[in-house]
């Protein structure tokens, strides 16, 4: 049996925008952890103070902890993308803004007790990759370092295919740059196998130091090319050759349900991507909570 402090937790938008009808999934399925991103069709930066207060009444009713907050940060053009748009207080076009709502991420840790904020990294469209947009990398996440010291928060970077960090190689130019506690990987497998086809355990050894969060979906071979979501278990992707790496070198940390399917019934869709993931949890013999 492994012994690592393992989480299991889901993204709510991804199963449904009724935050009380995945509320009662968590209960009836035992999961004990969610990770909030958009509620009633917001990002949670929009959340009015209401709503705000609605989400902790739901939390506190079924007995749920928030293992992170995501809110898009970082998840933008890069200054010179011609695609940029600048003063439009949008978080994909508007870099300036997109980098300020930092702050208010940090609030919302404090208030929901989390410790992460899930952040990524620019997108490659409508400008090269360069240097000096990796160097601007730098000083954006060196912006946020002293705030969330002082806040005691992490960020966690999701890797992408279309943005900066999408490989191996290129989370650790960024995490090995800061060697910094507060930032971190959020390991999205799916979307790493997706920018370098493959994780050997070469890769595993050389992240895992620094990876303290999962989004967890699986994916399945379109008939013609391309891939797309499939329910946890039924694709590609290796997490039962890849989980017991994590598990037998004492990962402490979260693995977050994002199903990624679509339709009408993504609900049922997603409870069983959570069923799926504790069968398959308990059959590689990884205790979880």
């Amino acid at each position: 049996m492994y012994m690592a402090n393992i989480k299991v937790a889901l993204i709510p938008n991804d199963f449904s925008m009724d935050l009380a009808a995945v509320c009662q999934l968590c209960e009836a399925e035992h999961v004990r952890y969610v990770e909030l991103a958009f509620m009633w069709g917001k990002s949670i930066l929009d959340l009015s103070d209401g709503e705000r207060a609605r989400v902790h009444e739901l939390l506190d009713q079924h007995g749920l902890e928030v293992a992170a907050i995501q809110t898009q940060i970082m998840k933008t053009m890069a200054p010179n993308s011609v695609l940029r748009k600048g003063e439009s207080r949008s978080m994909a076009r508007d870099h300036a803004y997109n980098v300020a709502q930092i702050d208010k991420a940090i609030e919302l840790a404090a208030d929901f007790n989390t410790p992460y904020i899930v952040t990524y990294s620019y997108f490659r469209w409508g400008a090269r990759v360069t240097e000096q947009n990796w160097q601007q990398i730098f000083a954006d996440y060196a912006s946020f370092l002293p705030k969330l010291q002082v806040a005691g928060k992490a960020v966690v970077v999701e890797c992408e295919p279309d943005t900066y960090v999408g490989t191996v190689p290129e989370y650790l130019k960024l995490l090995q740059h800061f060697e910094a506690p507060e930032i971190r990987a959020n390991l999205d497998l799916a979307n790493l196998i997706g920018a370098q086809k493959w994780f050997p355990e070469t890769d595993f050894k050389q992240l895992f130091p620094y990876v303290g969060y999962f989004h967890v979906k699986d994916r399945r071979k379109k008939r013609v090319l391309g891939a797309t979501g499939a329910v946890f278990g039924e694709g590609f992707v290796p997490w039962r050759e890849v989980l017991p790496w994590f598990a037998a070198a004492d990962f402490d940390g979260y693995l977050s349900v994002e199903p990624h399917v679509h339709g009408g019934n993504r609900f049922e869709q997603g409870r069983q991507c959570v069923r799926n993931l504790q069968k398959l949890l308990g059959e590689l013999n990884i205790e979880f909570e």
